[in-house]
């Protein structure tokens, strides 16, 4: 979807990018935890459409030393694939103003 080109900041989607055609190029079914170099940026892409059942799944998963400070979602217009960026936030880091 559009909002996925504007929101997602490039070199994030160029891993998705990356991990999709190797994925694709192997006619393997989407599911795939992409984490950033300083792991603050966990993605998870999936096969089909994120359901409210997938994404507790995915949320369940995540590491319990770091707090998640930002989620973003998205399902690909033909609904062949999912996308969750979990933000993750340094334990010894806080947070001001209560802003997640």
């Amino acid at each position: 979807p559009k909002a996925y080109f504007t929101q997602v900041p490039t070199e994030l989607r160029d891993q998705h990018l990356s991990a999709l055609v190797a994925l694709y190029d192997f006619d393997a079914v989407p599911e795939l935890t992409l984490n950033s170099d300083n792991y603050a940026t966990l993605t998870k892409i999936s096969g089909g459409k994120l359901t409210p059942e997938k994404l507790s799944s995915q949320l369940k998963s995540l590491p319990a030393n770091s707090p998640l400070s930002g989620l973003q979602v998205f399902n690909s217009l033909d609904e062949e694939v999912s996308l969750s960026i979990f933000y993750l936030q340094n334990p010894d880091t806080k947070l001001s103003s209560g802003y997640l």
